[in-house]
């Protein structure tokens, strides 16, 4: 029995020493086999400053650290973040209050469980201009006002709670999700992104919206629309739900379904889809669209109609089947 214990323990230090060299290798290759830029994981150190005056902007540079923005409890900003002797930032004070996270190794291995994310706090009142530039950082924004939102993300999760934008919008990331969650948008607003979902619940769009993804769906509930709405899908379904679309609406998806539940139109509503079921209840009469739908290989129960009135139902799909109910 005890040569048997010690046979489990051998094979399984076996085990993770080979997981452990093969992890290795792959970091050493990702390195181009260039041992200045592999390190081992050293301890953060925690750092705080206290911004003050007025600021205009805030731009924040950032690689792999996760990013925190909420709001302060007094009038100035705080900035908490973690540094190790690989990893260290710089901040720079003014109209713009530039944060810059700078690596000298790119490469780190070993198991460390510290809390190495950037946290920054900012009052109600300083509404600066956001922009965040990253390359692997998950970003959460919460109860704050800002002039402006300009985010960047190569493959990380953006979350936005209860936030308020004077200004126009432009976020986008490579692989990640998006949730937004009572939010009003002033300004023109744009969301990329190529493999990753966007749900947006109870939020109010000012000026014109879009949405877009290649590989995600797209889940809107209780969104208040008062201008033009595109969205797009490449393989990915949309769902909207309790929606109030003001101006023209477009949406488009490839392969997917498009489910539209309890909403209401005052504009032109279009939707077409190649490869998926279109399905949908719209707050009022039939009798108030103009109705332009087909579809070649499902079913339909939407007929052409043109009652003279100005906003138009276009509903198109290749190989789906298309059911509209009116109430």
């Amino acid at each position: 029995m005890k040569n048997l214990k010690l046979i489990k323990t051998g094979l399984t230090g076996g085990i993770c020493l080979g997981i452990g060299t093969v992890i290795f290798i792959i970091g050493f290759a990702a390195s181009g086999f260039n041992f200045d830029k592999v390190s081992f994981t050293d301890p953060y150190d925690k750092k705080t400053m206290t911004v003050s005056g007025s600021t205009k902007i805030i731009e924040i540079s950032e690689d792999d650290s996760n990013i925190n923005i909420s709001q302060s409890e007094d009038n100035d900003i705080h900035i908490t973040y973690f540094e190790n002797k690989y990893k260290k930032y710089t901040v720079t004070e003014g109209d713009t209050l530039k944060i810059q996270k700078h690596s000298s190794k790119k490469i780190e291995f070993g198991v460390y469980t510290q809390d190495s994310s950037l946290y920054i706090q900012i009052p109600e009142k300083c509404k600066a201009a956001l922009k965040i530039n990253s390359d692997n950082s998950n970003i959460k924004t919460e109860n704050i006002s800002a002039k402006s939102f300009e985010i960047s993300v190569d493959d990380g999760n953006i979350s936005i709670e209860n936030v308020v934008v004077d200004g126009d919008s432009d976020i986008s990331t490579k692989s990640g999700n998006f949730l937004l969650s009572d939010c009003k948008f002033n300004g023109k607003f744009m969301i990329n992104t190529n493999d990753g979902n966007v749900k947006s619940d109870n939020c109010e769009y000012k000026e014109n919206a879009g949405i877009t993804t290649d590989c995600g769906s797209i889940n809107i509930n209780s969104n208040k629309y008062s201008a033009d709405l595109s969205l797009k899908t490449s393989d990915g379904n949309v769902k909207s739900e309790n929606c109030e679309y003001t101006g023209k609406t477009e949406i488009n998806t490839v392969c997917g379904n498009v489910t539209l539940d309890n909403i209401t139109c005052n504009s032109d509503l279009s939707v077409t889809t190649d490869d998926g079921n279109v399905k949908g209840t719209v707050n009022g009469s039939r009798d108030d669209f103009n109705i332009e739908s087909n579809t070649k290989d499902g079913n339909n129960n939407l007929d052409d109609e043109n009652n003279g009135k100005d906003k138009t139902l276009s509903v198109k799909t290749d190989c789906g089947n298309i059911k509209f109910d009116f109430r």
